[in-house]
């Protein structure tokens, strides 16, 4: 059964009552190992039920610029999604900074609405922010196709707060979403990156589930942020810790840098560069 999308009200209260729920099971998980026979048989028998479904769930890995990966998985549907991170495995807990529950991050889009909730943070303090789906100038490139995890994908470019990407995509699955805040595409992202190589999201596992049910996550004392008052209380959160800095190394006479690693650009000096000098 497909998943009716939720009215607006309702979903802001989805992303204010969020808790997790079991991850259910892969009836059907795409794979690279045909040949040429099976392929056709791939084409005849199975695209048509692939491209009609509109339930899928896909793992992604996450590269950062110190080389740790995380690990995210996506449900949509087409018009609703969730995006949230998973469990390290036991060879990347020294990489990867793990939250509970009450800490978890994800982003929901609502893509019938154009409607986005995800969640930042302050430090130690996660803050939920309630923006609009950006309508990304995506440029389609042609032929620059790229196969990934045995399905042909095709080549865009966009430009996001701050940085150029390059995504690709399946046309034959006719979903306009991708991992994070990345939609829009005439089908599924299953890979995008940053010019700069900073970023990165990779496809490791499709595959099609028959139901998507609503998750409910309880978050009552959290504050719902627009993505402008979100940047000014970046920046102030920021510039507030470099003058503590500052203040330090009047004390200590070491100098140092404080810079951040966020895809999205809010604090142009504290992004780029070495970051700000203290």
């Amino acid at each position: 059964m497909q998943l009716t999308p939720k009215p607006k009200q309702q979903f802001l209260q989805l992303a204010i009552n969020l808790k997790e729920k079991g991850m259910g099971q892969d009836p059907y998980l795409f794979t690279n190992k045909m040949y040429i026979m099976k392929k056709l048989f791939f084409a005849l028998i199975f695209l048509p039920l692939i491209i009609n479904s509109q339930n899928f769930k896909i793992k992604y890995e996450y590269e950062v610029p110190n080389g740790a990966r995380i690990y995210y998985e996506l449900k949509t549907n087409g018009e609703y999604s969730e995006f949230s991170n998973l469990m390290a495995t036991e060879s990347d807990k020294q990489n990867v900074t793990l939250y509970s529950n009450d800490k978890k991050f994800f982003v929901l889009k609502d893509l019938k609405d154009n409607l986005l909730i995800s969640t930042d943070f302050l430090g130690r303090k996660r803050i939920i922010i309630k923006d609009s789906l950006n309508i990304l100038n995506w440029q389609l490139v042609n032929n620059s196709n790229k196969t990934i995890l045995g399905i042909e994908c095709e080549m865009a470019k966009a430009s996001f707060r701050g940085r150029n990407y390059i995504a690709y995509y399946n046309p034959n699955i006719k979903i306009q979403d991708g991992p994070w805040k990345f939609q829009g595409l005439p089908g599924l992202i299953l890979e995008i990156y940053s010019e700069d190589d900073e970023y990165r999201y990779q496809a490791i596992e499709i595959s099609k589930i028959p139901t998507f049910p609503v998750q409910k996550i309880n978050y009552p004392k959290d504050n719902l942020y627009s993505w402008s008052s979100f940047k000014q209380l970046y920046i102030n959160y920021v510039d507030n810790l470099i003058s503590y800095f500052k203040t330090e190394k009047k004390e200590t006479g070491f100098t140092d840098y404080y810079k951040i690693n966020k895809p999205e650009i809010i604090h142009e000096k504290a992004q780029t560069g070495n970051g700000i000098e203290y």
